[in-house]
Parts: C-alpha cells; sequence; structure tokens
C-alpha cells in the first residue's frame, strides 16, 4: 500500500505539472510531452486499482470504495486519452477541466482509501 500511495502521488504531481505545462502553451519544446503524460496517468490510475485492490481484499465492508475506484479509474482513462476527440475548439476547454478534475479526484480516492486502510 505504501508504495502505490507514492506512487500515486509522485505520477500525480508530475502529471499535473505536464498538464499546467500544455494548457499554457509551454509544452512544444518537449518531444512526446503528451505520450509522457498518458502514461503518467495511466501508472496514477494502475496504483489507484492497486490500492483499491488492498482495500478490497484486505479490509472487509470497503467494496464499495474499492468498485467507485475501478470505475473512476476507468472514466478518467477514457477521457484522458480521447478528450482532444470530444469537442473541437473553445468548447474543449470544459473536457480539459473535466479531465484535470477527474484526476485530482483519482488522488483523493487514492489518500482517501490509504486513510482508511491504516485507520481500520
Amino acid at each position: 500500500m505504501r508504495i502505490a500511495i507514492w506512487v500515486v502521488r509522485v505520477c500525480f504531481i508530475l502529471a499535473l505539472i505536464m498538464g499546467v505545462l500544455f494548457w499554457t502553451g509551454n509544452y512544444t519544446y518537449m518531444p512526446r510531452a503528451v505520450d509522457t503524460h498518458r502514461l503518467l496517468g495511466l501508472i496514477v490510475t494502475i496504483a489507484l486499482w492497486v490500492i483499491a485492490g488492498i482495500l478490497m481484499t484486505s479490509k472487509p465492508g470497503n467494496r464499495g470504495n474499492a468498485i467507485g475506484a475501478f470505475v473512476w479509474g476507468i472514466v478518467l482513462l477514457i477521457v484522458g486519452f480521447t478528450q482532444d476527440s470530444f469537442v473541437i475548439g473553445p468548447g474543449n476547454v470544459v473536457t480539459k477541466i473535466v479531465h484535470a478534475l477527474l484526476g485530482i479526484g483519482a488522488i483523493g480516492l487514492s489518500e482517501m482509501m490509504n486513510a482508511r486502510h491504516k485507520r481500520d
């Protein structure tokens, strides 16, 4: 659990920094930046699922939280990998905001499940 939560924390911060760079237009000097950002998001999601799996199997009564985390991760990946094809133009900002909020929610879920695992 300890390794997974730190993987989530570190990869989330790096992905968040890269996301801010994308929004401000400062990523053009970084080759393959989008691919790196996607890889970090995938790692965050897998670590979220690992945390959810640990919580579900080690602490009875947390199945709902774990299932919610699995669904959250799937939605995060779908939105993250397809956000450029949802809406083209200024309306795409809404999709990017939703994606950012889903990422922030993933770190929140991870921290919540980690705290629950420590407490129970």
